[in-house]
């Protein structure tokens, strides 16, 4: 098959938060910047047993931007790691590499040419678990797909999990951890044929069975098939409403777009239909029987 490739910047934020509210656009908890790197200077990637690890430090850039010492043992950061599960270098890998079209930038390559997961699946991800005290969490990446990659136009099956990036409430695979629920961000192909990929949410919770069995039920997904992935140059603005931003161009969006709640995602100016639930209003904590001091 032709090799896959993902490049990245990473940037990490920890933010305190007070649970679901609608947006207000003033009095923002101002979060706690935990970690940054462009992977410049002695930033490397390290084997570890059979997954790999990054150590260093980008002093390009301000404090935090060491990867052990700000990451790895920072106290509400639980485990960083890169994981394969499965298959040897000539199948994947994870390296810092100079960034295609500019050599004075430096990037975090991901690369699969073949199923490095029981022949069957690609596996090659960031890993940030057993953290705690975190309510909010807020990650910035830069993300480039080289031109390769539109030949999984041609795969013949619909493709539902080519995952960018999830995010977990809590594990789903220990009998002993309730509330396991999943958010995915990734590229989807929506027929069985040769066709133009998308991006693709979905929410999911998971039910655990003994013997280790999951069953996955979504409970929301959005396909977005006004922006086609590597038809063009795409562009990805994050806007933090907790850090905010010195233009106030983040605020602005919110009456632009029509947002009550977050998170929310807009795409070629349209908010997607998962994100257009009105907020939290009297009237509905009326009709949940929470009806004290309204």
């Amino acid at each position: 098959m032709n090799n896959l490739s993902f490049v990245f910047l990473f940037v990490l934020f920890a933010l305190a938060a007070c649970g679901p509210k609608q947006i207000a656009t003033n009095n923002f908890t101002e979060g706690e910047l935990i970690f940054q790197s462009g992977f410049e200077n002695d930033s490397k990637v390290i084997p570890t047993n059979n997954e790999a690890d990054i150590i260093g430090a980008d002093k390009t850039l301000p404090k935090p931007n060491d990867w052990v010492s700000d990451l790895d043992n920072h106290p509400n950061i639980g485990n960083f790691n890169l994981q394969y599960q499965g298959g040897d270098s000539s199948m994947r890998f994870a390296k810092i590499i100079s960034e295609p079209g500019n050599p004075n930038n430096h990037v975090l390559h991901f690369w699969l040419d073949a199923p490095n997961v029981e022949h069957s699946k690609g596996r090659i991800q960031g890993n940030l678990y057993n953290n705690s005290g975190i309510k909010e969490f807020y990650q910035s990446v830069r993300m480039f797909l080289p031109t390769n990659f539109n030949a999984v136009r041609t795969y013949p099956q619909k493709i539902h999990w080519l995952t960018i990036a999830e995010f977990w409430n809590n594990i789903t695979w220990s009998q002993s951890v309730p509330f396991g629920f999943r958010i995915t961000l990734g590229i989807g192909k929506p027929v069985e044929k040769e066709s133009d990929l998308y991006f693709i949410l979905d929410a999911q919770d998971c039910e655990l069975f003994e013997g280790g069995r999951q069953k996955y039920t979504t409970i929301w997904a959005e396909t977005n098939q006004a922006v086609k992935v590597i038809e063009d140059d795409n562009e990805v603005t994050i806007y933090d409403l907790v850090k905010q931003c010195e233009t106030k161009e983040c605020i602005s969006k919110v009456e632009e777009y029509g947002i009550k709640r977050l998170p929310a995602v807009a795409i070629d100016g349209q908010l997607l239909g998962c994100c257009k639930n009105n907020g939290i209003t009297k009237e509905d904590l009326i009709n949940a029987g929470i009806t004290e001091k309204l």
